[in-house]
């Protein structure tokens, strides 16, 4: 009933916070709605740059070039994060 790993408490029917196997807290990245961030990648119209739209487990980024829109997963989008730019440089 009980499988050994720190990520398997939900058989206990206790939420647990998701540990990685190092033992540390697993951080995600401050990325915020209306963020500016700058991806490895170019998307097909030569743009680097997007604007955050939406965020969550899945993000909503706009391409700042032509203005598509696409749904990326938050992993896939710190995998592939140049650079992060805040408008007005609020921390």
């Amino acid at each position: 009933w009980f499988k050994s790993g720190p990520r398997y408490f939900t058989d206990l029917g206790v939420k647990a916070r998701a540990f990685s196997y190092s033992g540390k807290m697993e951080a995600g990245m401050d990325i915020r709605v209306g963020d500016i961030i700058e991806m490895k990648k170019k998307h097909p119209c030569g743009s680097f740059a997007w604007k955050v739209v939406r965020t969550g487990a899945d993000m909503r980024l706009e391409c700042r070039g032509c203005g598509r829109q696409i749904m990326m997963a938050r992993r896939q989008v710190e995998k592939g994060l140049k650079a992060l730019e805040r408008p007005g440089g609020s921390e």
